[in-house]
């Protein structure tokens, strides 16, 4: 996982979105046209081997006052064959 990934942005972790939610590019600065930055971790459930913790942040790229975010976060588990 990379430390930090859902309140900075960390390379490979984020990109950016336009007002439709389309993608417009990766990278850690926002693009001029950008209206939400989405960021996402990918770690190890602790005690858990076969699961993964997987989370999302959405927010405004710019201008936003802080209550403009949203969590999502869920738990993958690997299945038995």
């Amino acid at each position: 996982p990379a430390p930090g990934a859902l309140t900075v942005s960390v390379l490979g972790y984020v990109d950016f979105l336009d007002h439709n939610g389309r993608w417009l590019s990766a990278g850690v600065t926002p693009p001029p046209d950008s209206v939400f930055t989405r960021r996402w971790s990918v770690s190890r459930v602790p005690g858990r081997p076969n699961q993964l913790l997987l989370q999302v942040v959405v927010s405004r790229s710019q201008g936003g006052n802080g209550r403009d975010v949203v969590h999502l976060t869920t738990v993958k588990t690997r299945k038995a064959y």
